[in-house]
């Protein structure tokens, strides 16, 4: 200890420093805790160790890492062998921010909510940009749509009880609400969604549509198979008429 001071050396070249006045301890080697691997501290290396010898900056043996603030809490664990990043908030979200304020994941654990670069997600799973799937994207396991409402193939367009529009009426109907009778208009679309498009619905919507156009093809080609045995069967008097005026 220095003579009339507040400061404490212990070892040669002060291993052990303390300026008692200031609440401060200094260790100017490696730092172990009930000489274990309970705690340690690699002067050299910088890395520091918790239940462990650290391999890397901050190593720690055992199930989870937590901080606290009252009830609410971050941690990380690894329970059972499964890592989990287990979040509590009062009414708050885990971020993942990238270098901008526009690169960021969000989830809102109260809202059951999950944005990607947005701040305010509005659906379940909220994307400001582009989706890609390299796999299948799959409708259903649960029967309804963000709206409520239900959706199937509409295979009852072919069933006995469906009436097919004719072409003619199809093209009245377009003439009177300027979009296809099997598909939401644009104005309906905005009313219900603003500037987003249920998409879902769309993709019945069109399958309904070309299922419609499909069954007016047939009919159509009924009609022109009619008209061509009748052009046969008519050349076939044409031709006799002229052999009997010969």
């Amino acid at each position: 200890a220095e003579t009339g001071s507040d400061r404490l050396h212990i070892g040669q070249g002060s291993l052990i420093y303390g300026e008692i006045d200031n609440d401060m301890v200094r260790i100017n080697g490696d730092f172990e805790v009930n000489n274990s691997s309970t705690f340690k501290v690699y002067k050299s290396t910088g890395r520091v160790g918790i239940g462990t010898a650290p391999t890397y900056k901050l190593d720690v043996a055992g199930d989870r890492i937590r901080l606290v603030n009252g009830t609410e809490w971050i941690a990380m664990r690894t329970d059972g062998g499964t890592g989990y990043l287990d979040l509590s908030f009062g009414a708050g979200s885990l971020v993942i921010q990238g270098s901008t304020t526009n690169e960021n994941v969000i989830i809102n654990p109260s809202m059951n909510k999950v944005g990607i670069r947005t701040w305010t997600p509005q659906y379940e799973l909220d994307v400001n940009g582009s989706i890609r799937a390299i796999g299948s994207v799959y409708y259903g396991g649960s029967t309804t749509s963000a709206n409520g409402t239900a959706y199937t193939k509409p295979d009852y367009v072919f069933g006995n009880e469906y009436s097919v529009m004719k072409i003619n009426e199809v093209e009245d109907y377009l003439h009177l609400e300027n979009h296809l009778p099997w598909v939401t208009s644009a104005e309906k679309e905005k009313r219900e969604n603003g500037d987003a498009t249920d998409m879902t619905r769309m993709a019945f919507e069109t399958l309904e549509t070309v299922e419609n156009l499909q069954m007016q093809i047939i009919e159509l080609n009924k009609k022109v198979t009619e008209l061509s045995e009748l052009i046969k069967t008519q050349e076939t008097e044409i031709k006799v008429l002229k052999q009997i005026h010969e």
